[in-house]
């Protein structure tokens, strides 16, 4: 006999091919709660970044989340989760876009195979995005491509015959991966580092300005701004001429200690505080003031 308490949750304003039960938290809830899809009349409401729909519900209490570099509007959310440096009460959770994966992460480098980590192609970039992201990734690659040729796999300057189908394995054979992101905000890492790192290729990462405080930033070639592309070029043409210098910074552990692996813990403690409050006690956003013309 099942005897967890239903909820009644409801998910909108996600990407286009997004679906509930592959959500990172819709495992960690189900797992206490027996979650009953109602789009109508939820009595709690996951949202993202990519639409308006959330604006449509008043009376349930609304989680924030998304893994692009917006900040939450705690006018509009009552809860909220996401990169950015922030406290607020219980209100909020720093749960990055890279934090998923540290679900099932792997970091044991002792068994890595140094003939097979050296026998591969030099470096990759994959990339679709160019009108949303700093030119600066774009202009990294055409100048990395200038001491060798850099296998382009996405949309942007393509350069072995289409897209990839499977990213994991294109990136493992590759020595080094040009690993930017969209933008420099602080806290602002996603699957681009990490990507890489599943597979053992060593990281050219430039984007959250504080990532040392998430990763080992010995463990990557960290370019730091725009005046920084000369010296991160210098250490990757050293690097990629040193086999031993080459292994010694890829084997190096990509975390300093093993906090990575406590992110799913800190998202199921801060959504059950959530769950086990009585529902209109949860509500933390203000119903007047100016909430009451901006929102209702």
């Amino acid at each position: 006999m099942d005897n967890k308490k239903s909820i009644k949750v409801h998910f909108t304003d996600f990407w286009d091919d997004f679906k509930p039960e592959h959500f990172h938290f819709y495992g960690i809830l189900s797992m206490k709660y027996k979650i009953v899809l109602e789009r109508f009349n939820p009595d709690y409401l996951f949202f993202s970044c990519f639409g308006n729909n959330h604006l449509n519900y008043k009376d349930c209490v609304k989680i924030y989340w998304n893994g692009e570099n917006y900040f939450p509007d705690f006018n509009q959310c009552d809860y909220a989760m996401g990169f950015a440096y922030l406290e607020l009460s219980d209100r909020y959770l720093r749960f990055p876009e890279w934090a998923p994966y540290s679900r099932n992460w792997l970091n044991d480098k002792s068994l890595l195979d140094d003939a097979t980590l050296l026998n591969r192609k030099f470096c990759n970039f994959v990339y679709s995005n160019s009108y949303s992201s700093d030119q600066f990734r774009l202009q990294f690659f055409n100048r990395l491509s200038e001491y060798k040729k850099v296998d382009s796999g996405g949309k942007i300057e393509n350069s072995i015959g289409g897209s990839v189908a499977d990213k994991y394995f294109f990136l493992a054979g590759y020595k080094f991966t040009i690993a930017f992101e969209n933008s420099n905000v602080e806290g602002y890492t996603t699957e681009k580092l990490i990507q890489p790192m599943y597979v053992n290729s060593l990281p050219i990462y430039w984007g959250n300005p504080l990532v040392h405080l998430d990763f080992n930033i010995d463990s990557i070639i960290y370019v730091k701004d725009y005046s920084d592309i000369e010296n991160a070029i210098s250490e990757i043409v050293a690097l990629d001429n040193d086999d031993d210098a080459y292994l010694e910074k890829l084997k190096t552990p990509w975390f300093l200690n093993d906090e990575f692996k406590k992110w799913y813990v800190k998202a199921a403690k801060f959504l059950y505080h959530i769950f086990e409050q009585d529902r209109d006690k949860a509500i933390r956003r203000a119903k007047y003031g100016r909430n009451f013309y901006t929102i209702n």
